[in-house]
């Protein structure tokens, strides 16, 4: 009877150990002294904190490696409390052990990358970035910031650059943590400029990348890359308006055409399966646009602005218009017309100036709607087959 109740106690110990060794790691060591989890929770705390004397961290540590010889985990805090003793050697042999017992334990993983890219052992560094993605996609957010260092290294951007060219799952979380640094969007812009593949993930990063470079003030090298990874047949649609006859639908980069709004009116680009063009259906309600709407990159100088359409009972009571908008400094610098009820084919013009201090531009469809009175609802129908900018004043 003795034995079974010390028995039960025990579980009762062990269960409470496990049910706190998260929450009250401390406690849980002490309840139980061979939980093992509850005992690293304890020394990465003490370890954190740098509120315990370095030489009692060391011993904690001994004892840790000796109660669990096969939890890895134990070897990597041994190597972080070498570390925090400045011994580098000493630290890199303990993590190497840890990886010995387990290739993919995470601290020593990054710890040993660390390492590698300031021995300028690239090549290592690159399959255990890898490594640590792959195994550790849920901390990806810790990880991700580490291909700043591979890309500030030669070798370590020829080597991270293989490793994207593989497509691997890891590539688009990279891919977007690049984009917080200007190197980091240029050599992406590099892999996404020398490579052969032109899928939807390629098409994804290209819109990313272009997207990177203008929030970071660089819209130059925006719109150097988007010229170069034009497709041929994209290139022959290429202006100072990128499709300007509304033959594809847009592809979310910047100097293309945005998504067409849908709330208000029932809009298509192109206008159909085999019909380009831009369609406008208004549902007799208030209209507002603002799209679609392209980025352009026009030099300082004087510009027309032509539109074609066709109409069906065109009712626009504040106005429908192609505008023309400095996007920094925040600026209207152009607005074409269109004219309301109904008729075939019929051009329109107007002319504008880009000023010296205006080098990106915004183009848009507008319908001067600014609130939901009924007051001001559209009506009718306009498709558009033709929007493009002249050099020059009445071109």
């Amino acid at each position: 009877m003795p034995i079974f109740i010390a028995f039960t106690c025990c579980l009762a110990l062990n269960a409470a150990s496990q049910l706190l060794e998260d929450s009250d790691s401390a406690l849980a060591a002490t309840l139980n002294p061979l939980n093992t989890d509850a005992r690293i929770n304890v020394l990465a705390t003490e370890l954190n904190s740098s509120s315990a004397p370095v030489d009692q961290l060391a011993n904690e540590g001994a004892a840790l490696v000796a109660l669990s010889s096969a939890d890895a985990r134990g070897y990597s805090l041994v190597g972080a409390i070498e570390e925090r003793q400045g011994d580098a050697a000493a630290s890199a042999a303990w993590y190497t052990r840890a990886l010995d017992h387990s290739r993919t334990e995470r601290y020593a993983l990054t710890r040993m990358l660390s390492f590698s890219l300031a021995s300028g052992d690239v090549a290592t560094a690159t399959r255990y970035f890898d490594l640590l993605l792959r195994r550790w996609y849920q901390f990806t957010a810790q990880i991700a910031p580490l291909a700043h260092g591979l890309v500030a290294n030669p070798t370590g951007a020829v080597a991270l650059k293989a490793a994207l060219d593989k497509n691997p799952p890891w590539r688009s979380s990279v891919v977007r943590e690049l984009m917080t640094s200007l190197p980091g969007v240029r050599f992406i812009a590099d892999v996404i400029a020398s490579s052969p593949q032109r899928n939807a993930a390629w098409r994804d990063d290209l819109a990313t990348t272009i997207n990177g470079f203008m929030a970071l003030g660089a819209p130059m090298e925006a719109y150097a890359l988007f010229q170069q990874t034009l497709s041929p047949d994209e290139a022959a649609r290429a202006g100072y308006v990128f499709d300007p006859g509304f033959t594809q639908v847009g592809s979310g980069r910047s100097f293309d055409w945005s998504a067409v709004p849908t709330a208000t009116v029932d809009a298509s680009l192109p206008a159909g399966p085999e019909t380009p063009g831009l369609r406008i259906r208004f549902l007799d309600s208030p209209a507002k646009l603002g799209r679609p709407s392209q980025t352009m990159y026009l030099p300082a100088g004087s510009y027309t602005l032509f539109t074609t359409a066709s109409s069906t009972a065109l009712a626009a009571p504040k106005g429908l218009y192609w505008q023309v908008r400095c996007i920094k400094p925040d600026a209207a610098i152009g607005r074409l017309d269109v004219g309301e009820g109904t008729y075939a084919g019929k051009t329109f013009t107007a002319t504008f100036t880009v000023p010296a201090d205006c080098p990106l531009q915004k183009l848009s469809l507008e319908s001067g709607v600014t609130t939901s009175s009924w007051r001001d609802r559209n009506g009718g129908e306009v498709l558009f087959t033709d929007v493009h900018i002249g050099r020059g004043a009445g071109v």
